[in-house]
């Protein structure tokens, strides 16, 4: 894999998530914190298709009513699979 595209796909998520950030003032999304826990690497990020996927995923988790539960699972340092709450478990574990 190029390693220039893997490094401007991580840059377009950085970016995108400060974007977001900017937009939305106080606590950031849950999602970048879930995605970083279960995918192994930012290879998985080079397959068709997956900006898309995570530009769907990103507006799922901003219209989420369960972010505080979110929070409350990222802070249990659990590498088990998504709750099942999370709009876009399905889409992440996908991701794996």
């Amino acid at each position: 894999m190029d390693p220039t595209l893997i490094l401007v796909l991580a840059g377009g998520l950085v970016l995108a998530g400060v974007s977001l950030a900017a937009r939305r003032p106080g606590q950031s999304l849950p999602l970048a914190a879930v995605i970083a826990r279960r995918l192994p690497g930012v290879t998985a990020l080079a397959t068709a298709g997956t900006c898309y996927a995570v530009a769907d995923a990103v507006a799922a988790c901003r219209r989420c009513e369960r972010q505080d539960a979110c929070r409350r699972w990222l802070a249990r340092d659990t590498s088990e699979a998504c709750p099942s709450f999370c709009p876009n478990r399905a889409a992440i574990e996908k991701l794996r």
